[in-house]
């Protein structure tokens, strides 16, 4: 098949994007990508990506197009512009990259890059396939709160979900969010759940022993994985004077909020930022964990990708979270989860680890065994393929 996918991010932004486009080109389809410029999530556009450098490029067998885009910034507005511009000059761009068999929207947040890809199918008459990372229009309602764009917003997602020829969701709660929210079929869609990269799966990842408990989260800081309930959660675990070091390993638009909130707690001692690094890279610093921390604010019903990645680790998981993410953790038994936003009751299972680790040794091989059981990249793949090649013959 020739396909194209449509997503606003891509290599050298870290998501599995990257992964998913090279493993289509390697099971023997051309692939183009249709992006824009990196500059998640630190905000401003890579020096060598800047000047009309680097618009059209050949990555591991990828076909890369990259149109303009305004950078992020750090403010609502630099992040509007930056979701407008890739969706008004992806459009631009799509008009003149040829005919696909068959496209593939990676949808992550925000829902308006649905808007080239529907456009160019329109325009071609070829089916599309939507892979729907995050839940529009909730997963914009933060950086829309109290401004008038936001019934716009709403309208638009209901009208993109509906001009997707099929669907496939990341957790199993979109699907009813879906149906009731944005009127799409069930018919129409189907549970697809990401996979992660695997290069942990088989590792020996046990951390040497320091007397300490040390705990990690990894990813991106942003507003919706409210982090800050990790910080609520230490200030209580101080307070009762036991002992443990929470890793931070990645940035993002609340980094700079994360420190000043750590520092107005006065639990600097307890927390270690340890910044962005690649995915190669990762396994060392997983390799500092003994127990793995998530947590997203209230509302969110998702099953963030980390999870996944998490649980290839093999290491104990303890979360602050609602819906399908929740119910993972609960049904694999690889640690606890408690509600989104309850530091109280994270601080308590947090200090469950802490008093006594052993009672969770088991947690670590059952997060991978569930991984291996629902989540493996050849899932996704298989999958994946099938419902492209089948959009593509249906003309």
């Amino acid at each position: 098949m020739n396909i194209l996918i449509f997503c606003q991010y891509y290599y050298p932004e870290q998501f599995l994007i990257n992964e998913i486009a090279e493993s289509l080109v390697t099971m023997g389809n051309k692939v183009t990508v249709l992006t824009g410029l990196p500059n998640y999530p630190e905000g401003r556009i890579k020096e060598e990506y800047k000047y009309g450098k680097k618009r059209d490029e050949l990555i591991n067998g990828v076909h890369v197009i990259r149109c303009s885009i305004i950078p992020r910034g750090k403010s609502k507005i630099k992040l509007i512009l930056n979701y407008l511009s890739y969706m008004i000059n992806a459009t631009r761009v799509s008009k003149r990259i040829g005919h696909f068999d068959v496209v593939f929207l990676y949808q992550l947040t925000p829902i308006t890059q649905a808007f080239p890809a529907i456009k160019y199918c329109r325009r071609n008459n070829v089916k599309l396939f939507s892979y729907n990372c995050d839940l529009a229009p909730m997963s914009g309602s933060n950086d829309l709160k109290g401004n008038p764009l936001y019934f716009i917003y709403t309208k638009f997602s209901k009208w993109a979900m509906n001009n997707c020829d099929y669907i496939g969701v990341t957790s199993k709660s979109f699907l009813e969010y879906n149906n009731k929210v944005n009127d799409v079929p069930y018919e129409k869609m189907e549970y697809l759940p990401q996979h992660a990269s695997e290069i942990m799966l088989s590792m020996d990842m046990v951390a040497e022993e320091n007397g300490i408990a040390d705990f990690m989260f990894a990813g991106n800081i942003a507003g919706g994985t409210s982090i800050e309930t990790i910080v609520y959660a230490v200030k209580i675990i101080k307070e009762k004077k036991k002992r443990c070091k929470i890793h931070i390993v990645g940035s993002g638009s609340k980094l700079d909020e994360l420190k000043e909130l750590v520092s107005a707690n006065r639990v600097e001692k307890y927390f270690e930022f340890h910044g962005k690094y690649p995915m190669s890279e990762m396994p060392t610093l997983y390799k500092l964990a003994d127990a793995l921390l998530i947590t997203l604010r209230k509302g969110q019903i998702t099953v963030p990708s980390k999870l996944q990645a998490y649980m290839t680790v093999g290491k104990p998981i303890f979360g602050a979270m609602d819906g399908s993410g929740r119910d993972v953790i609960d049904e694999a038994k690889c640690g606890i989860c408690t509600a989104a936003e309850d530091y109280s009751k994270l601080a308590a299972s947090m200090e469950q680890y802490i008093d006594s680790p052993e009672s969770f040794r088991e947690c670590g091989e059952n997060a991978r065994q569930y991984y291996i059981n629902h989540f493996t990249k050849k899932r996704y793949m298989d999958r994946l393929i099938d419902i492209l090649q089948k959009l593509s013959q249906s003309i």
